[in-house]
């Protein structure tokens, strides 16, 4: 399966990972609708107390799987509403989301990861804004969770500068929590996700819920992601990044978008 779910602690924490090793865990139909599933499942579970998502093989994601990204905009709405409704599940959740990042996240991998409560990264991990390379701007929530991470000023660098950072600057600017060894990131997720647990779980939903109440509403961002997004999908610009990258192969060293 290229998405799998695993419980841990007599299933009050469940991890969710991405696994398409052939594209680095590229966010493509099939991975986008086992996501989907996987955290509609998790959310939904009174037991479970945590969610942990976390890529196999050396990757969270390499973002959006360009070659199938579709331009006609009923497509594009189902394509990133898929999306959406995991941003939302994941940050109106009551558990406590945890992203395990070792390796690449980019694109929307990095938006991903972003959603999460708390980040953990291995320090071999890089994250890439490289949406604008493809005449896009950021999407699954970049725009909503990133900014609250880093602030404006270095949200506005990263987009404006297609930039990719790597772990210890990613560290340093709030992008990420916590950092481990390489190849660590999943094990000190699930040490912090068992500490976690140890708090009642009305309590973590109170306090989740507490500190997203001085932030901007993440359905308006959403909403104006989604219409700018087509907008986008449709240009020139797009159609001829696209094709560049196609003509590359399949596999670029830096892929991004939803």
């Amino acid at each position: 399966m290229i998405v799998t779910t695993d419980v841990h602690d007599e299933s009050r924490i469940r991890v969710i990972t991405l696994s398409d090793p052939a594209r680095r865990n590229a966010i493509g139909d099939e991975l986008r609708n086992g996501l989907a599933e996987a955290v509609a499942a998790a959310t939904a579970d009174a037991e479970c107390r945590a969610i942990v998502i976390t890529g196999a093989n050396e990757a969270f994601s390499a973002g959006g799987e360009l070659a199938s990204m579709p331009t006609e905009p009923d497509a594009i709405r189902r394509r990133i509403g898929t999306l959406h409704e995991i941003v939302r599940q994941l940050v109106e959740a009551r558990q406590v989301v945890i992203s395990a990042v070792d390796g690449v996240a980019f694109g929307s991998g990095m938006s991903l990861a972003a959603a999460a409560d708390l980040v953990i990264a291995s320090e071999r991990s890089t994250f890439g804004c490289t949406f604008g390379r493809v005449g896009l701007i950021p999407d699954v929530g970049f725009m909503w969770s990133v900014p609250r991470r880093i602030g404006l000023r270095r949200t506005r660098l990263m987009v404006f500068q297609n930039a990719v950072i790597e772990a210890d600057a990613a560290l340093e600017w709030g992008l990420v929590d916590l950092l481990s060894p390489a190849g660590g990131a999943l094990e000190l997720a699930l040490e912090n996700a068992r500490r976690i647990i140890r708090t009642p779980a009305a309590t973590l939903a109170a306090a989740k819920s507490m500190l997203m109440t001085n932030h901007p509403d993440v359905d308006a961002v959403l909403d104006d992601e989604m219409s700018r997004q087509i907008d986008l999908l449709g240009t020139k610009e797009f159609a001829e990044a696209r094709e560049a990258f196609l003509s590359r192969g399949r596999r670029p060293k830096t892929p991004a978008s939803s």
